[in-house]
């Protein structure tokens, strides 16, 4: 639970820096950079899922 709630906080306190440093375009910036990133995340994992499993990806 405490690493929940610590993870909140510092998203929050993240998004208020970057807020006050780049205004609300960083906010969008910084949304695409993570939406890339997860997205980047999901490909290697399922073609690490398919490289083991014997399957192409």
């Amino acid at each position: 639970m405490a690493a929940i709630q610590f993870s909140i906080g510092l998203a929050a306190a993240i998004g208020g820096i970057t807020f006050d440093t780049t205004g609300i375009g960083g906010i969008f910036v910084a949304a695409a950079a993570i939406q890339i990133l997860a997205a980047l995340l999901v490909k290697v994992s399922f073609s690490m899922f398919a490289r083991e499993r014997g399957r192409p990806a």
